[in-house]
């Protein structure tokens, strides 16, 4: 479900989510094989893809705090993009931690 650039912004401002930062190469790279986003809009599974990349214990945390919500999520695509970055484990971990959801 892609939302719209102000409703993402406030859905992340709403978690105290005020920047989705990840380095240029792979922003670039993510940019280039994104199939899933609506005119240049992230979906929320495009955040939580760019926070597992970037791994900081606040994007961690940021994405804990999204599933947290009742915002549906693509799961599968979350986990096939994971696979593609090599950052399951990530997944795995925030899914598993009880933080993050079931």
């Amino acid at each position: 479900m892609a939302l719209s650039a102000v409703d993402l912004r406030n859905l992340l401002a709403e978690h105290g989510i005020t920047t989705v930062l990840i380095g240029a190469h792979a922003a670039n790279r993510y940019r280039l094989e994104a199939r899933h986003t609506v005119d240049g809009v992230l979906t929320v599974e495009d955040v939580i893809i760019h926070k597992l990349i970037a791994g900081r214990p606040r994007d961690i945390d940021d994405i804990q705090s999204i599933l947290s919500t009742d915002q549906e999520i693509n799961e599968s695509l979350v986990l096939e993009n994971a696979q593609q970055w090599g950052v399951v484990d990530r997944w795995v971990e925030v899914r598993t931690s009880g933080r993050g959801g079931t």
